[in-house]
């Protein structure tokens, strides 16, 4: 028989345990979260680079599918889109309404050296929810338009 005065086994757990097995287990679900978001967030700019990518490659087909023209492909960051009605001119204004409507603020660039038959594309973006804060997205492609057989 237990007599009274002598404390009894303790069964189970008391409450402060259990909330301190809550506050922890809290303190990593609220860290899971925050990688959560943080991937998420380096997932939508590599989705802008990837569609940078796809664009500059766009425009430098373009000249290529128009090479009699692409020299004059030259086209300024803070230009306004070419509005004629030649090839080079609904070519431009067409790859700077996708960078538009694509890429967050989107705005291009084509530069043309005749020299080393080359043309330089310029790609930029805000990417400010990807690097948290203000952030320009940039990408450059250096491609070879021409070759010997002009």
């Amino acid at each position: 028989m237990r007599s009274p005065l002598l404390p009894s086994r303790q069964r189970g757990m008391s409450m402060i345990e259990v909330l301190v097995a809550i506050v922890i287990l809290a303190i990593g679900l609220l860290g899971l979260a925050g990688l959560q978001l943080r991937a998420m967030a380096t997932n939508q700019g590599a989705l802008y680079r990837a569609q940078a990518t796809l664009l500059a490659d766009e425009i430098v087909e373009r000249m290529r599918g128009n090479l009699n023209a692409a020299q004059t492909y030259g086209l300024t960051i803070d230009a306004a889109a070419p509005t004629g009605s030649e090839v080079r001119d609904r070519d431009l204004a067409d790859w700077r309404l996708r960078l538009q409507n694509t890429l967050p603020d989107g705005v291009g660039a084509v530069t043309i050296n005749t020299g080393t038959e080359q043309a330089t594309v310029l790609i930029q973006w805000n990417d400010s929810r990807a690097a948290r804060g203000n952030a320009i997205g940039t990408h450059t492609l250096v491609a070879r338009i021409w070759n010997d057989n002009r």
